[in-house]
């Protein structure tokens, strides 16, 4: 069941069946029907699908993470803090853990499964687009990149905008390939069996979008996540340190935008996973990387 009229989902994932060979649901039959409201009916979806066999990639993950006994039981000790709510132990166990050695996802033997995302991706990468436009499947031109900024709120936070712009030239300067792009790949819409990829769901935001919006929007699910940072550098989908100039604007614009939003005077707005990587930063021109012809 859906909160949403249940067809963009179903058009995408039956587009996806047709055009690639990544395994995804197969729609049996969709059924969309409204509820009365005031000021405005609501639209409601259900969509009967075939079922995926396996475990999420989040569950996944945490399976193949790789802890020592020291941080085990610095975590159990923090459980039982919470429950009492010892706010002197709390702050004596936060500030262990940040001298102890983060854990680590163990992928070895598992290069089945980051090649199959891999592979899934540049496929569907791959599907040559209808136009130039930025859209959905109806093909129904958007100023992209400009309308990204019609979200910030000058007004809130005048003193970001210099660093937004900075930030934005040399991304809405460059030329972008207009790929198909799932959107919001997470650890919830990413199902594995037996060390392979066994399905992608949720494709109600896929669309044709700029090169970069794949990456940027993994990224954004995954900004407080290591384990996570470690799985998708070690598929590498889109290449060693993929998108730099793309990657510190959008950070910066999760920042001042919608429910991400942090408030303050003094909020850094530099993007560490940009910062950390060899060839990456924030500070940086535009990219040499070549690029496609589409806007």
């Amino acid at each position: 069941m859906v909160n949403r009229s249940p067809f963009q989902e179903v058009h995408n994932t039956r587009f996806v069946e047709r055009n690639t060979s990544i395994p995804v649901p197969h729609i049996l039959d969709v059924i969309q029907y409204t509820i009365p409201g005031f000021p405005d009916p609501q639209i409601r979806g259900l969509i009967v699908m075939t079922y995926i066999e396996g475990v999420l990639l989040s569950d996944w993950v945490a399976e193949h993470t790789r802890r020592t006994a020291a941080r085990d039981a610095v975590l159990e000790e923090l459980d039982a803090a919470l429950s009492s709510g010892d706010g002197q132990m709390l702050d004596r166990l936060i500030e262990q853990m940040r001298t102890m050695s983060p854990p680590v996802l163990e992928v070895t033997g598992d290069e089945a499964l980051l090649s199959d995302l891999r592979n899934a991706l540049r496929e569907l990468r791959s599907i040559p687009p209808p136009s130039g436009a930025v859209s959905g499947l109806d093909n129904q031109p958007r100023e992209f990149k400009a309308a990204l900024f019609e979200f910030t709120n000058p007004t809130l936070f005048p003193e970001r905008m210099p660093t937004l712009r900075r930030l934005a030239g040399p991304v809405q300067s460059m030329n972008h390939r207009i790929v198909f792009t799932h959107g919001d790949l997470h650890g919830f819409n990413i199902i594995v069996k037996d060390g392979r990829l066994a399905g992608i769901i949720d494709w109600e935001t896929a669309g044709w979008l700029p090169e970069y919006w794949e990456h940027t929007s993994i990224e954004g699910h995954i900004t407080l996540e290591p384990l996570f940072h470690q799985f998708w550098d070690a598929v590498g989908a889109f290449g060693p340190s993929p998108y730099p100039e793309e990657l510190a604007l959008e950070f910066a614009l999760w920042l001042c935008t919608g429910t991400s939003i942090v408030a303050g005077l003094d909020v850094d707005l530099r993007c560490p996973r940009v910062a950390n990587w060899p060839s990456g930063g924030n500070d940086a021109g535009p990219s040499q990387r070549p690029r496609g012809t589409n806007h």
